[in-house]
């Protein structure tokens, strides 16, 4: 599982390094049809291309349910996506004012019960918020005001995530 995420990392890397530089799409397996500010993906049969923004395109980066935060962490809350690990991660780097915010399906409801448990255990209930499932429009939002992206994921297909936030930077 690790050498792959490692793959696909380096693989996804080198992929939007290389569409950056020649300006050409990127073809997607198993893609959500959506059409955000980062990319604009359309549907093709059972894939998808990624068109890269213009300047001209913008998202209003207000949102009452997102707060300043340091670290976006997004994906499903699961033992596979390293869910688990991101509270350890916290706990051990021991930074009162680092705030983290993790977008994406809850899941297994007794699997994120036990987390939240652990969570006030630790007494970082104010780093480290869940925000559940998000739209398209605020996961845009939560891109841009992410300082730093979080993917502690042990296994993955594609990572459309990792993409989206290298696209932001």
């Amino acid at each position: 599982g690790f050498l792959r995420v490692i793959t696909n990392i380096g693989y996804t890397g080198l992929v939007l390094s290389i569409s950056k530089i020649f300006n050409f799409g990127i073809f997607l397996d198993q893609p959500q049809e959506y059409n955000i500010g980062s990319a604009k993906i359309f549907k093709d049969e059972d894939s998808a291309i990624v068109m890269h923004k213009s300047q001209a395109d913008s998202v209003d980066v207000k949102n009452d349910k997102i707060n300043d935060f340091d670290i976006l962490v997004l994906g499903g809350v699961s033992k596979n996506k390293g869910t688990g690990d991101i509270i350890k991660v916290m706990k051990i780097l021991n930074i009162k004012n680092l705030k983290l915010v993790h977008a994406g399906n809850i899941g297994n409801e007794k699997y994120y019960t036990k987390l939240i448990k652990r969570i006030k255990k630790l007494n970082l209930e104010s780093q480290i918020t869940f925000l559940g499932y998000v739209t398209e429009d605020e996961k845009e939002i939560l891109y841009k005001k992410a300082k730093m992206f979080l993917y502690p994921s042990y296994e993955e297909g594609w990572s459309l995530a990792v993409m989206e936030a290298a696209f932001h930077g």
